[in-house]
């Protein structure tokens, strides 16, 4: 009986199944210090198909006070919550194989140089694409990240259907007066998204402002992942450490930012069943060839903006 194409797809689609699509699950939420960092702190929630992101948000404090003997409470009606949402957001990868290749993936060695270098592809693109995702603003098809969630309302007025100006805390610490980069402009940044005992562990910027960072501190306060006693170094990148916030770098930051992140008060949420999925293999009309994607559906969750901070114009 003769090979037929279909035999050959269903190899490379047999190793998607068992081999490519955790590889590239794993690679998608490794493939930066944010990502890997919220992973490592069970921070990527599988969340329910039928609802929006919807999360409550205070946006007064409850009645209260002192009182003496049989004094009446205060307990006038008041709105303590209002939801706060932020849509699905939909990401895919596409692989192509031509006829050609399809025939050949009849054996295990031809499937296994075929389904290695699919793997591979959509590892680029799937790392680009959750790099870039981080940073972006929401417009569009684009994920609700790092743009439009860490902002005082200057660029962005309303996050995640709330006006910035209507609640209080609904706004990030945002400076955009640049220039060289110097360590008590992060502090402060710090110290505006500090509440009590919780601020910023995580910032992000490029690797130009980075290295300039690097040069101005001792070796003490910079740690890698052979340096032990640092949880975001152990996990494969370079760290500046300031006053509890690990800086990292990475190439997707925009020009000239920083951003501060305290990954208590964030997450990411998946759809179920909706994690770098296969569709399988269909033919492209009028082409000799096949397609199939590998699938995400989910986006960013910042539960409070006052716990962030962004740094603009740095050199």
């Amino acid at each position: 009986m003769p090979v037929t194409i279909t035999n050959g797809l269903d190899n490379v689609g047999s190793a998607v199944g068992r081999v490519i699509q955790p590889y590239l699950v794993d690679v998608a939420f490794t493939s930066s210090a944010l990502f890997s960092y919220l992973d490592s702190h069970n921070k990527l929630m599988e969340c329910d198909p039928n609802f929006d992101l919807t999360w409550a948000v205070m946006v007064d404090k409850a009645n209260g006070g002192m009182y003496s003997g049989l004094g009446r409470f205060a307990n006038s009606e008041k709105q303590l919550f209002r939801p706060a949402t932020v849509t699905w957001k939909q990401a895919y990868s596409e692989v192509v194989v031509t006829r050609i290749d399809a025939l050949r993936a009849r054996g295990p060695a031809s499937s296994f140089t075929l389904s290695e270098a699919l793997k591979q592809a959509a590892k680029m693109k799937i790392v680009d694409i959750m790099g870039e995702q981080i940073f972006s603003d929401g417009t569009g098809v684009n994920m609700d990240g790092s743009a439009v969630a860490i902002d005082d309302g200057t660029f962005y007025p309303t996050y995640a259907t709330i006006p910035r100006a209507s609640v209080d805390g609904w706004q990030s610490f945002v400076d955009v007066t640049g220039g060289s980069f110097n360590f008590a402009a992060m502090t402060h940044g710090q110290t505006r998204a500090r509440r009590g005992n919780d601020s910023p562990d995580l910032a992000i910027t490029t690797p130009t402002i980075w290295e300039t960072a690097a040069n101005r501190i001792s070796t003490q306060q910079i740690f890698d992942k052979n340096s032990g006693n640092n949880e975001i170094a152990e996990l494969g990148y370079r760290v500046i450490s300031n006053l509890g916030c690990n800086l990292v770098d990475d190439a997707k930051c925009p020009a000239g930012q920083m951003n501060g992140y305290n990954t208590e008060y964030m997450q990411f949420c998946i759809m179920q069943d909706g994690a770098w999925n296969w569709t399988g293999w269909d033919r492209i009309p009028g082409t000799d060839g096949y397609a199939a994607q590998f699938l995400l559906i989910g986006n960013f969750e910042f539960l409070a903006p006052w716990a962030f901070f962004s740094l603009y114009n740095l050199t």
